[in-house]
């Protein structure tokens, strides 16, 4: 875990899962249909439309692999020694891009599938607590778990500490509300992806102040 990952605490998690809800949404609604940062469901989709014939696993094929260079190329910025901030100043710059152009439906699928992957290599730890912002399956089994297991405890087996419960508990609802803030935006703004492009440079910027 590097230096800002241990920094980077509950309001920098919450503002990742309301991008990555955002986004989701938007590629669902708004894109064909297809998620931009679930590759679980993009995955499974995937298996399904081969299986029927249909021409949108060309889609999710393409956001898969979208995704996955996304989270290579932070891996390699990484081994580069970019700082962590730095990625997401990048990743907003993308966003912004991508709103400005206002590329065809393929293409803006799988640009803001990339950032996704951008964000999901980011960063995975908050005040030391695993948490992944681009997926929340995971999060929700370990928000139980930690519910469980602070409900049930015995006393020879530690109970997971509140921050861990609390981070849990507010990136699951953060993600849900990403993606209802993504319906409500683009009924209000000519361009709603400047909302995840600012949240990045917040978030960026939240990074840049803790490293002192």
């Amino acid at each position: 875990m590097t230096d800002y990952e241990a920094r980077a605490g509950l309001w920098h998690a919450v503002a990742l899962c309301l991008v990555a809800g955002f986004v989701d949404a938007i590629g669902y609604f708004e894109l064909g249909q297809v998620f931009t940062a679930n590759m679980t469901g993009n995955t499974v989709l995937l298996g399904a439309s081969l299986v029927r014939g249909d021409w949108i696993a060309l889609s999710y094929a393409a956001t898969i692999g979208a995704f996955a260079l996304g989270a290579a190329a932070t891996s390699l910025l990484k081994l580069a020694r970019v700082p962590l901030p730095a990625l997401f100043f990048i990743a907003g710059a993308l966003v912004v891009v991508i709103a400005l152009a206002d590329p065809a439906t393929f293409v803006a699928l799988c640009a803001l599938s990339f950032v996704m992957g951008l964000q999901g290599g980011a960063i995975n730890s908050f005040s030391g607590i695993r948490l992944p912002t681009v997926v929340v399956t995971s999060t929700l089994v370990n928000l139980m778990d930690a519910l469980v297991r602070r409900s049930f405890t015995q006393s020879q087996t530690p109970a997971p500490p509140p921050a861990q419960f609390y981070h849990l508990a507010a990136a699951w609802l953060a993600y849900g509300a990403g993606g209802g803030a993504a319906v409500l935006a683009q009924g209000a703004l000519a361009m709603p992806l400047l909302v995840p492009a600012l949240l990045y440079g917040i978030v960026a910027l939240g990074l840049y102040r803790r490293k002192g």
